[in-house]
């Protein structure tokens, strides 16, 4: 353990601790990091900490949406169009996505947009959606989409003059070097009466208490703070904002990649196979095609099942994975 000197977001100490040694366990960043615990508040974050521009760059270099194409974009967003399609959201932990709760004729603004699917869901919505998004890969796909979309950080000003009803940040706030700066300026383009919503790992979730060092959500380097419940309300808080909603939802897939990361001894400056695509799709065109369909069939069915059924009893503690807030702006 040793005393290091950076900005807490959440009291503005700028003294933690470092506890413990962490890498990035999915692309391959070959640089190890720490964990280290606010002296004043206990808030965890990644040390030493990235700057917005050095993180735009890993994005590109690591990030898999370099392999998406538009077409892909595409048939998965209309492979989710389904007459049970807000029952399946539920159970599956999905409907903590901000697009979702997008009202027709609303501005919207998806801070961290990806691979633009969320901005399709807006305007499904009938609703108007604007993204910004710092990975550049995203750049080809929004253009071939006809989608507003701004390459960099909320700090450019993007889209000027335009305010916004509804703005969404899906985990998004844990990659922000510092958040409660950017809650500042993310306040000001807020419409009257508009709306934050925003969903992140939550820190003391049970399956990261479970995991420990082996939770997929501490993403490193990525991810450069760490929030519980706590900690994240005290921050926005402080910020000039009023929570109207806070609760967990746990998405199943991330319990089903846990598991598989849990056994996985992961190296540094290696690509983790769990995260690697193609060599996944090849594998399977190798196998007997009827076979594999009927054993994936009945095995995601048995994981919705069991998995879904422990995820929505878990939130219903507020104990979950990821914590969903939404707040206005304080009166």
């Amino acid at each position: 353990m040793s005393l290091v000197n950076f900005y807490c977001p959440v009291c503005e100490n700028k003294k933690f601790n470092t506890f413990q040694k962490v890498f990035d366990d999915r692309y391959g960043e070959s640089n190890v990091y720490n964990l280290a615990k606010c002296t004043k508040c206990s808030h965890v974050a990644t040390y030493p900490r990235i700057s917005q521009k050095e993180l735009g760059k890993l994005y590109k270099k690591y990030y898999p949406r370099k392999n998406i194409s538009h077409i892909d974009v595409l048939k998965n967003f209309k492979s989710k169009e389904h007459f049970l399609k807000f029952f399946i959201i539920w159970f599956q932990g999905t409907y903590n996505q901000g697009q979702i709760h997008a009202k027709e004729g609303e501005n919207v603004l998806d801070i961290g947009c990806g691979d633009c699917s969320s901005l399709l869901e807006i305007e499904n919505q009938g609703a108007n959606s604007f993204g910004i998004e710092a990975d550049e890969n995203v750049l080809s796909i929004s253009k071939k989409l006809n989608l507003k979309v701004h390459i960099g950080s909320i700090e450019d000003n993007p889209f000027p003059g335009k305010s916004f009803d509804l703005i969404i940040m899906n985990q998004v706030i844990e990659h922000l070097p510092e958040p409660d700066k950017s809650l500042e300026i993310i306040k000001k383009r807020l419409s009257p009466g508009g709306r934050l919503l925003m969903n992140f790992p939550n820190k003391d979730s049970i399956w990261q208490r479970l995991t420990r060092t082996k939770w997929i959500n501490w993403h490193i380097p990525y991810h450069l703070h760490h929030f519980n419940k706590r900690s994240f309300e005290n921050m926005i808080t402080k910020c000039g904002f009023e929570i109207i909603k806070s609760e967990t939802i746990t998405p199943n897939i991330w319990t089903i990649l846990q598991f598989r990361h849990f056994f996985y001894k992961a190296k540094i400056g290696e690509v983790n196979r769990i995260w690697e695509i193609k060599k996944s799709k090849q594998i399977i065109k190798n196998k007997n095609k009827f076979q594999v369909k009927i054993i994936k069939t009945f095995v995601k069915l048995i994981l919705f099942l069991i998995i879904g059924a422990i995820n929505r009893t878990i939130d219903t503690f507020n104990s979950g994975d990821s914590l969903m807030v939404e707040v206005k702006i304080k009166n």
